[in-house]
């Protein structure tokens, strides 16, 4: 299916699972749905500062070679993203790291990751279903960038063999307000096809140019506060991803919650202890 520019592709969390209630101590119970808009303030665009693309000849998982540019250069396979089993079993993966250093907004952030697809011109192919993971950046344009662990899956983005050129916009809020938050300036992500995938040939491409930074992926953050309280990553619900960040956030009685924090202290008395937890148990949405 084509998506229009501008969509947002939540599709499948990778890893998206129903946990326990029951999380560091806390029992936290459910309540209404509550609608959250998110008004924006500001807008900063960083474009990536190391990519490259590596290709695992064998599909061993183990990468053989690393083009760290994106200019039509030989070997050739620089922005194909692959997967091929059987004789000439390959798969070949792109990678993409941003610096965080020069954000001047305060957390939480919406960050948004556009990316240009286009699909394979070969008939038939079935549809190329490109896994984008979030993983630590180091940086450095390394085969490493191939396998780095741990990973996330911040979503995925189906490509139908000779589509034209489609853009994608994923929300990779908690990636980069986590990485903030920590005190860290790295984010990286890795384009790769779904490994899951049953079929024999796989592939997409995205037809990025060193000389023309605009044809890689950007990373849009906007500066925005929920008007949904508790909404730590903005995405609109209160959910147990804005619980892991509460229970690191909380201070007890007296205490004083460190940078990203604020949207948990309902009362606003500069600290984040069991009264605070009581109204995130009411909006509380899933």
């Amino acid at each position: 299916m084509k998506h229009a520019p501008g969509d947002i592709v939540s599709g499948r969390l990778c890893a998206w699972f129903r946990a326990r209630r029951s999380v560091g101590g806390w029992t936290v119970l459910a309540a209404g749905v509550l609608l959250a808009v998110m008004p924006v303030h500001a807008q900063q665009v960083i474009r990536p500062v190391k990519d490259g693309t590596i290709l695992d000849t064998g599909a061993d998982g183990v990468p053989d070679t690393l083009d760290a540019t994106f200019n039509n250069s030989t070997p050739g396979f620089e922005g194909a993203i692959t997967l091929i089993r059987g004789v000439n079993a390959r798969e070949i993966r792109v990678f993409w790291e941003y610096n965080l250093a020069a954000v001047t907004m305060i957390v939480p952030v919406s960050a948004k990751l556009t990316l240009t697809l286009r699909g394979a011109p070969i008939f038939p192919l079935p549809p190329a279903t490109v896994r984008v993971a979030a993983y630590p950046s180091d940086l450095l344009e390394s085969l490493a960038d191939f396998g780095a662990v741990p990973e996330s899956c911040v979503g995925v983005a189906t490509v139908e063999p000779f589509q034209e050129p489609t853009d994608f916009t994923i929300d990779v809020s908690g990636v980069v307000n986590d990485a903030l938050a920590s005190g860290l300036d790295r984010a990286a992500f890795r384009f790769q096809i779904e490994s899951g995938a049953p079929g024999d040939v796989y592939q997409a491409f995205i037809d990025a140019v060193d000389s023309d930074p605009a044809t890689k992926p950007v990373l849009t953050l906007r500066a925005a506060t929920s008007l949904l309280r508790h909404d730590y990553d903005v995405d609109g619900d209160v959910d147990l991803g804005d619980f892991q960040h509460f229970d690191g956030c909380s201070t007890g009685v007296g205490g004083m919650f460190g940078p990203g924090c604020r949207t948990f202290d309902a009362d606003v008395d500069s600290d984040i202890d069991v009264l605070d937890f009581g109204d995130f148990q009411r909006h509380f949405t899933n």
